[in-house]
């Protein structure tokens, strides 16, 4: 009897170490399924905010390319003045002073600005007279005889910064 008490003890010891290994296993597989869970948590962050910093950054770039275009716009805007006085100059340049260096070393200053318009990719709108008038490109100064909506006369040039509208063109036309 004593053997199969001993036996009886043995084996409900077992089963008990069974049972503790049982409830060990079950709580470290809870534990195993919390940290995968969190884990997974912790990786969506991850992407989440590696997504958010790409976008940051691609906003970030088109609004300094956005400050920069405009600052661009703005100065050349400034300038064109100036240039536009240099064209009137040389196009009421007396004769006699045409063959002159110093008026070669001004003009040669007047292509440098074209030249640096170019850089930055303005261009003098295309009129002429004739041309027919586009309120997105011309500004009416002046209404003058011919066909309705006819350009007569260029007061000012436009420009145009990457086929965007710099500057209007100030004409006189039929109206």
């Amino acid at each position: 009897m004593k053997k199969d008490d001993d036996l009886q003890k043995k084996i409900k010891d077992l089963k008990e170490k069974e049972n503790k290994k049982k409830k060990m296993a079950s709580k470290k597989l809870k534990e195993l399924e919390l940290l995968q869970k969190e884990n997974e948590e912790l990786k969506n962050q991850l992407l989440r905010a590696s997504a958010e910093m790409q976008n940051f950054r691609r906003r970030t770039e088109e609004e300094k390319g956005g400050v920069i275009e405009f600052v661009t716009g703005q100065i050349i805007t400034e300038i064109l003045p100036v240039i536009d006085n240099f064209d009137r100059s040389f196009d009421h340049l007396p004769e006699n002073l045409q063959d002159e260096e110093w008026t070669k070393g001004i003009a040669h200053i007047l292509d440098q600005c074209h030249e640096l318009l170019g850089k930055y990719n303005v261009t003098e709108m295309q009129v002429k007279p004739g041309d027919s008038l586009d309120p997105k490109l011309h500004e009416v100064m002046m209404p003058g005889e011919g066909s309705p909506g006819e350009i007569i006369e260029i007061l000012r040039k436009g420009y145009l910064i990457d086929d965007r509208v710099l500057r209007t063109a100030k004409v006189r036309a039929a109206v």
